[in-house]
């Protein structure tokens, strides 16, 4: 007997157990912190058929799940957390009756009895398979003599002795132990089983190599934050983000053909995910086989994406995946020739190479398309293209292959996660079936960011004090500009354009002066202790004429990077040529120091130093426009220009070198670059190190009529909202007050908007007299509301329903409304969350109101509760004539109050139920015939559902409350119930199917 480890009581309890009943268990020893193979062989009769096969693999002692099998994939769902990510079957195997599991990183812990169970067919039924594991510890086995382990066995042996029963049959015990240990296999695992062990690399290998790359190669996102000399480089960059869901409605209205939308609607009062459990099994309902994430430039997608590329690699999260690979759009447009998914997945992680096939067809994985918006092909925009034979190794033209991966032609059952800017949604996205909304940066999270990357108390304290008292908590909200502003806090430059960090292009143009000034100070060409004047050297103005050229052919042509020989091709100071005269070589050196500074704040070099990649999209957009700016001359040109970039309008004679290559779809990709523009243009002819200087007053006449002219054309609403933005980045007063005095009208229905844009809408819209503002389903919370009161107040109407607004928004509405400069005629509040108590503030509003006509609260939770306020602020309200209570369900108390509200205001008109007013009824036929006649793609299926369930529950309840609706009405109800009824139905079964 080998005597080099001891075993626990319940082990042998468990062997007694197992002899005398006669199940006779696999016997596994491993050591700690080693992987193992525990054996399990299954029977069947006929056609093995994946689908039906059934394996899980469960602790004996409390049934905790190890591992599950079925439906053709892993069901990590079910398994105990303790085991998960270390646990592994051997599809290449199944067709064997094969189902021993591969157990990783061995715990002392997993010691203890496994029951296997392996069914195929029903019919063939199963026999359960058990095995034992004992763990070994190395460190106790090498701290122990050999002495001292058989002085440990002899001591068990007594205390077994001990045990309180008959010598005689504890002895029999122990030899029916001894015997039944003989008869199994303690020392090593079966030939077969160390066979697997050997193979398991094929899969478990390959995945883990992968890792190893991933975590070597992928950068910090904010690697260019302010960390000090020496100080942890290794910290986890990616904050906790919120994700909201996003209706497919709401997809459409982003593109350049809006779908008219219902004039009511119901969205979920939970619609947000956190990133930390985005992915994992907590959300795994959210998890489709086609899915978007959205956000603005410079919002934190790419950093999200690899962010979880890393959690998954590192295994710091559960997440649903077995391997995730990455790939980001702006490589793809370096593919000129045919390519097969499998040559493309291969190229980004060629150690999956051996395993691919494997991978695809039975394991869950994600691949991340990173930056939709960068792609430079054209997708397929129009009906799903034909199928054609093709699979993973067909070559294709890349734009082809996205399409057909999209269309789910390839890699049908494997999930693929797009990213974009919200602007640019081809007419693709019906085939995405989730979406996402990166959010910015709440205040708390600023604070947080600062902290982190900051983490000196005199910094990042000094930094929030600076975000309060310039108010910039809406441009900070932005990640990126976030880390900007670190970089300058820490290199203490915000100080001299601290009145100027206003806007992105300011607070990015602002790191371009520090790279200058830093560069001129290292070459002792300045001092910074005095403030003066100084000229940009000729070498280093050079290099930014050459860098912005580059980069606005970058953005024309998608490319995320620029060679080194490129910047000098027209600079000989950096050669060498010239390096013979001493003055040369102090330009050669400023050139030098000047790309160094480059690399530090936006450019990510290579090994080499042969290649600068861009840190971000936003700092090839900001080069690309400071270009532009450089070049254009004539009013003619900015005027061709701006139309074609602004609103994609293209003139047969639109020649020049920076509109040679525009289309008419660039305006959707380069609107970032635009807002850049605008901000820089206060920048022409002027020395790189001055501050912003006042637009001429030429150029202010020019922009003030352009601007005019196209908000008199009412362009469509994402153009209209990329024309705010230009506005907003200039920053001129007296334009401001020209462009403000020019919109009557906002419509941003289903645009979400983050608290940056609510800041550009406020800025341009300041001295509007406004006549409509519809912002509804734009994702306004409480926080937007109280930005936006200054545009309420003075707006005739206002539609805010089906945004997320709560009791906090009814108390600020409720002020405004009781402002005797307050304007609002129509406040359309419908679906929202405001419920008693929010309402009770803007009935409480209304009591002194001399302006609000109708107010509508369909949809918005109010009880029995809310309407005793309701009835007292009313009965002595003169101005209000129709307020609107449907899909609110009230009880007796609640009817009573409404009517004794009635009875005091026989002049105002109160609608309680769909079917109780005629124009309601026929709105509401009309929208659910257009549902039935020209089906609803363009809506979130689980929107459309609750909704309507809301509304059928509505009319269903007029029939126990409004026994005297006349017959004529009551038959256009119950036609309304049937269709709304197989609009359900419909919906319903196609949701079924698709989770089938």
């Amino acid at each position: 007997m080998n005597s080099n480890f001891s075993i626990p009581l319940r082990t042998v309890t468990m062997l007694l157990v197992s002899y005398i009943s006669g199940d006779r268990a696999s016997m596994i020893r491993a050591h700690s912190h080693k992987d193992v193979v525990l054996p399990c062989q299954g029977a069947y009769s006929g056609d093995f058929i994946l689908e039906f096969l059934v394996i899980t693999w469960q602790r004996s002692d409390n049934d905790a799940v190890v591992h599950s099998f079925f439906h053709g994939r892993d069901q990590p769902v079910y398994q105990e957390e303790e085991c998960r990510g270390r646990t592994q079957l051997f599809p290449g195997e199944f067709h064997k009756g094969n189902a021993s599991l591969l157990l990783k990183d061995v715990r002392e812990s997993d010691a203890g009895s496994y029951t296997c169970h392996y069914i195929l067919h029903d019919k063939d039924g199963y026999t359960p398979q058990r095995v034992v594991l004992q763990v070994q510890n190395k460190d106790i086995l090498m701290a122990n003599p050999p002495d001292l382990l058989e002085n440990n066995r002899r001591s068990w042996s007594r205390r077994l002795c001990l045990l309180p029963v008959p010598l005689i049959i504890s002895a029999l015990l122990l030899a029916m132990f001894r015997k039944f240990r003989n008869d199994q296999k303690w020392s090593t695992p079966p030939e077969d089983q160390e066979a697997l062990l050997d193979r398991s690399p094929t899969l478990y290998g390959a995945i883990e190599s992968y890792k190893r790359k991933v975590l070597s190669t992928i950068e910090r996102c904010c690697k260019s934050a302010c960390t000090e000399e020496g100080a942890e480089e290794e910290k986890d960059d990616c904050l906790p983000r919120i994700f909201h869901t996003m209706s497919e409605e709401m997809l459409h209205e982003c593109s350049d053909k809006g779908k008219q939308n219902m004039g009511f609607t119901f969205t979920e009062k939970e619609g947000t995910v956190q990133s930390e459990d985005l992915f994992t099994h907590k959300t795994h309902e959210l998890i489709s086989e086609r899915m978007l994430i959205f956000g603005d430039a410079g919002i934190g997608k790419s950093c999200f994406s690899k962010g979880l590329l890393k959690q998954w690699a590192s295994g710091q999260k559960n997440l649903c995946y077995k391997c995730i690979i990455y790939v980001p759009f702006n490589e793809l447009n370096t593919i000129k020739e045919h390519i097969s998914v499998r040559r493309l997945l291969e190229s980004k992680c060629p150690e999956l190479s051996p395993v691919l096939t494997e991978l695809l067809v039975k394991e869950k994985i994600l691949v991340i398309l990173d930056g939709l918006d960068e792609f430079m092909h054209d997708l397929k925009d129009s009906s799903p293209p034909p199928k054609n034979t093709c699979d993973v190794d067909t070559p294709l033209d890349i734009s082809t292959l996205i399409t057909k991966v999209i269309y789910k032609e390839l890699l049908p059952g494997t999930n693929v996660l797009v990213t974009s800017r919200l602007s640019y949604v081809p007419k693709i996205k019906e085939n995405f079936t989730s979406a996402f909304i990166l959010e910015p940066f709440t205040e708390d999270q600023v604070k947080e960011y600062c902290e982190k990357f900051v983490p000196f108390d005199n910094i990042s304290g000094s930094i929030l004090d600076f975000i309060r008292k310039h108010n910039l908590s809406s441009l900070v909200s932005i990640p990126l500009l976030s880390s900007t502003l670190c970089q300058l806090y820490k290199k203490g430059d915000h100080s001299q354009n601290e009145g100027s960090l206003t806007t992105s292009s300011r607070l990015m143009f602002s790191l371009l002066q520090l790279s200058v000034k830093t560069t001129l100070t290292e070459t002792g060409h300045i001092d910074p202790a005095i403030p003066k004047k100084f000229e940009v050297p000729e070498s280093i103005q050079n290099t930014i004429n050459q860098l912005c050229k580059i980069s606005y052919e970058n953005l024309i042509n998608g490319v995320q990077e620029i060679k080194k020989k490129d910047l000098e091709v027209n600079n000989s100071l950096i050669s060498g040529v010239l390096e013979t005269k001493a003055k040369d070589k102090v330009n050669c050196l400023k050139t030098d120091f000047f790309l160094k500074n480059l690399s530090e704040f936006f450019f990510k070099r290579d090994a080499k130093g042969d290649t600068f990649e861009y840190r971000h999209a936003s700092i090839r957009d900001m080069f690309a426009a400071l270009y532009c700016v450089m070049q254009i001359q004539e009013e003619k040109e900015l005027t061709k220009f701006l139309d074609a970039l602004v609103f994609g309008e293209m003139l047969q004679d639109l020649k020049g070198p920076l509109l040679d290559k525009i289309t008419s779809d660039h305006w959707k990709r380069f609107q970032n670059f635009i807002r850049f523009f605008f901000g820089l243009l206060s920048y022409k002819n002027n020395n790189l190190l001055s501050q912003p200087l006042s637009l001429s007053k030429d150029i202010k006449e020019f922009l003030k009529q352009w601007f005019q002219a196209w908000i008199e054309k009412c362009p469509q609403k994402m153009k209209f909202f990329n024309l705010l933005h230009c506005a907003f980045e200039l920053q001129d007063p007296d334009l401001k007050k020209d462009i403000s005095h020019s919109i009557k009208n906002i419509n941003l229905f289903n645009i979400p908007l983050n608290s940056l844009d609510i800041k550009a809408l406020c800025y341009c819209c300041q001295n509007s007299v406004l006549e409509v503002m519809d912002l509804r389903l734009c994702e306004l919370r409480d926080p937007a509301l109280e930005q936006l009161q200054i545009l309420i107040r003075m707006c005739k109407d206002v539609m805010l329903s089906s945004n997320k607004l709560s009791e906090k928004s009814g108390e600020i509405l409720g002020s405004l409304l009781g402002d005797e400069k307050c304007t609002i005629e129509k406040l359309s509040l419908g679906t929202n969350c405001l419920g008693d108590s929010g309402t009770k503030h803007i009935f409480k509003g209304l009591e002194n109101n001399k302006s609000l006509k109708f107010l509508s609260l369909t949809g918005n939770n109010i009880r029995d509760l809310g309407t005793v306020s309701m009835a007292q602020s009313l009965k002595d309200n003169k101005t209000l004539k129709e307020l609107r209570l449907c899909m609110n369900f009230f009880g007796h108390d609640g009817i009573i109050n409404i009517k004794k509200l009635k009875s005091d205001r026989p002049d105002l008109k109160i609608v309680t139920r769909i079917a109780e007013d005629e124009e309601v009824l026929r709105y509401t036929e009309e929208k659910v015939k257009g549902l039935l006649s020209s089906g609803s793609n363009q809506y979130k299926m689980t929107w459309l559902i609750q909704l309507l369930q809301e509304v059928l529950k509505d009319l269903n309840d007029d029939e126990n409350t409004h026994s005297c609706v006349e017959n004529t009405v009551k038959e256009r109800v119950q036609i309304l119930k049937n269709n709304i009824s197989h609009v359900l139905r419909e919906h319903l079964t196609n949701q079924l199917t698709l989770n089938v």
